[in-house]
């Protein structure tokens, strides 16, 4: 008892300590460019994976599985088999360079690179009784992030006013703050749910620079930004149910729902005076009727002593929102399928050390969640990863996981993202010599 108070001690300190440090990282998230697309010009910009590195290194995969020793925030039922003396720590970083390629109307080729680094995921979880777990996490939801510029090539403009550069400039996204609840209501079943906090700015600026060549007029540039804060609250739930479950072998399917519903986004849109002054031609503040989607997700996976096997389908009803932002963007329902594995080859090995470490890969295809000129786009990835034991024989470990993917297309006149990722994550296991306080003779 004085061990599982101590960590529960340690959970309450660590848990005040993510909340109070939370807001200050998702700020700095948004001050920057965090994410690099340009489909994030519109909606709340480009969704982002759920789940620490170990289910992100098997295509994204995990709403059925369960283990006492990981963190697993994509389904609150899990937290019921959150072990009686255990407290499980995770944070994770991911670094990413994206190659984006369009087809001008000349028919050429024409690329960009760029490169992020951000905190993906806090979490922790620890039992509060028997069969009954408690996690919080926080975890980037949505990422906007986008520069492009473009010269006017109209010639009747650029015979009466000169050269005319547009510029548009996004960047912020939404943070996604959870606390979740997992009882374990028999051996073999569970339910959970989870208290989910949106939280963001997204501001977006458009910029028009006029360069005279014919004349020797002067114009003041014109410009717009929109300000948009996000700020709401929902609920999930889900189940897991164990088919069968021996000392050797596991067989479960999980599932969750999070009921969809307004965003809560304000905007505010800023044009300030062409000229000189200090005034303003707008300043406006609405509230957007922009909805999150009803989100269904359900997943299957199998375990025993060497392999796990995981699938997952996920389907989203962002048709909710009957109006975009433009004419050329449309949005539509989702549907995701996911596949992931991992081997273990002898997690007892004391004597070769790669045979204790866990190789995961996977595979996944996301629809995005906007139609652009009548065009549907996708996201599609392959990931590989591992998990390297800190102790011989301790749960505590680094996950190093990395993701290859497709974008969108270049036909049409829209943008294909070829992008590579790295993912970096440390799990630590409170039952293991982290949290453990020494004992000597």
């Amino acid at each position: 008892m004085a061990l599982q108070r101590r960590f529960c001690g340690v959970a309450v300190v660590l848990a005040g300590a993510l909340l109070l440090v939370a807001p200050f990282t998702a700020r700095a998230q948004n001050s920057s460019l965090n994410a690099y697309s340009p489909y994030s010009m519109y909606g709340i910009g480009d969704i982002g994976l759920q789940g620490p590195t170990q289910t992100r290194s098997m295509g994204a995969t995990g709403v059925a599985y369960r283990s006492p020793v990981t963190v697993n925030n994509l389904n609150p039922a899990s937290l019921g088999g959150v072990g009686q003396k255990a407290f499980l720590f995770d944070v994770g970083l991911e670094g990413a360079n994206y190659y984006l390629g369009s087809r001008g109307l000349d028919g050429q080729m024409r690329n960009t690179s760029f490169n992020t680094f951000n905190i993906k995921d806090i979490s922790l979880a620890f039992p509060v009784g028997r069969g009954v777990g408690f996690s919080v996490s926080m975890t980037p939801f949505s990422e906007v992030g986008y520069r492009i510029e473009r010269m006017e090539d109209d010639p009747d403009i650029l015979s009466t006013l000169g050269q005319v550069k547009y510029t548009h400039i996004g960047q912020g996204g939404i943070t996604q703050y959870k606390a979740g609840l997992g009882v374990a209501l028999t051996k073999r079943f569970s339910l959970g749910a989870n208290l989910i906090y949106y939280k963001g700015e997204i501001d977006r600026m458009y910029y028009i620079t006029v360069l005279p060549t014919m004349t020797k007029e002067s114009y003041n540039s014109v410009n717009a930004v929109n300000y948009s804060n996000i700020s709401k609250f929902y609920g999930a739930f889900g189940f897991q149910w164990n088919l069968l479950a021996t000392s050797k072998r596991m067989l479960s399917l999980g599932a969750t729902y999070q009921p969809g519903g307004k965003l809560g986004m304000n905007t505010t849109r800023y044009i300030p005076s062409s000229n000189m002054s200090q005034d303003t031609i707008a300043n406006i503040t609405t509230r957007m009727p922009f909805k999150m989607p009803s989100t269904l997700r359900a997943g299957v996976c199998y375990a025993n002593e060497k392999w796990l096997l995981s699938a997952d389908y996920i389907f989203q009803n962002w048709s909710a929102n009957k109006q975009s932002e433009s004419p050329i963007v449309k949005y539509v329902n989702t549907n995701s399928v996911r596949f992931g594995a991992e081997i273990t080859p002898n997690r007892g090995d004391f004597r070769h050390t790669l045979n204790r470490w866990s190789y995961r890969a996977g595979l996944r295809y996301d629809q995005y969640y906007m139609d652009i000129r009548n065009t549907r786009l996708a996201d599609a990835a392959v990931t590989f990863g591992v998990g390297i034991p800190i102790k011989m024989g301790g749960p505590s470990s680094i996950n190093i996981g990395v993701e290859a993917g497709r974008q969108g297309r270049t036909t049409n006149g829209l943008v294909q993202t070829n992008y590579f990722k790295i993912l970096l994550s440390l799990s630590m296991f409170g039952d293991d010599f982290w949290f453990v306080q020494p004992k000597y003779d």
